[in-house]
């Protein structure tokens, strides 16, 4: 096959190996400067979404909400912010409604959540316990709380004592307000969730330090041990 090479051509209609172009001269024009591979246009095939719909993409980012965007979640699944009227939890099918206000959740901020304790070594018949009251975020607490305390005989808290230590007594920080004497009692802290507590024994020993959670559940201390 010959081929025939023209400078310019001016026709009404054009025609490749016999099927004729039907795109106008603008249409064509078009695709000048494209530089995208036909694997790369194919991408495009089946596409239904309006030039509005793709919109919402722009400006959107992994893990930040933006207004009047899509929302694309980070790659824990994470958003750092979201607004809604609504809110349910759980399997898809039996999700179950929130039906608490914001102002009875935020009732939860800053609840006390742990506890950590330091024991100390036992000096002069005495032992130096630790306190400091934590939220669920493993935050401090910045404001004064009050807890119940007692000392157990295991390190599960199943048995309070009925053999308590010599005294329990406030240290440097913080307050005891007694329930049974050296046994139980409210331990009130600082204004930054802190607590000191000095145990006396006068001879051998082993306690457990509990602290009752707002939830009900039992924080304990490591073993405070006197030595015969």
């Amino acid at each position: 096959m010959g081929y025939t090479h023209f400078n310019g051509v001016d026709a009404e209609n054009f025609k490749i190996d016999g099927t004729e172009v039907t795109a106008t001269a603008a249409e064509l024009n078009a695709l000048d400067g494209i530089g995208a591979d036909v694997d790369e246009l194919n991408i495009l095939e089946g596409l239904t979404a309006t030039t509005a719909e793709l919109n919402l993409l722009d400006g959107s980012g992994a893990g930040t909400a933006t207004a009047s965007k899509a929302v694309v979640l980070d790659a824990n699944k994470a958003l750092d912010e979201i607004n809604t009227a609504k809110l349910s939890v759980g399997a898809s099918g039996s999700e179950v409604e929130v039906t608490s206000t914001p102002a009875e959740i935020n009732t939860l901020d800053g609840v006390p959540a742990a506890v950590d304790y330091s024991v100390g070594t036992e000096s002069e018949d005495a032992i130096t316990v630790g306190i400091q009251v934590n939220d669920a975020a493993g935050a401090a607490l910045s404001s004064l709380c009050g807890l119940a305390q007692y000392l157990a005989d295991d390190a599960d808290g199943d048995t309070p004592t009925s053999a308590t230590p010599g005294t329990v007594t406030a240290g440097t920080v913080g307050a005891v307000v007694e329930y049974v004497a050296d046994g139980a009692w409210l331990l009130v802290t600082d204004d930054a969730g802190s607590a000191e507590l000095s145990i006396s024994n006068d001879g051998a020993g082993t306690w457990w330090l509990a602290t009752v959670l707002p939830n009900g559940l039992l924080d304990l201390s490591g073993t405070i041990e006197f030595a015969a």
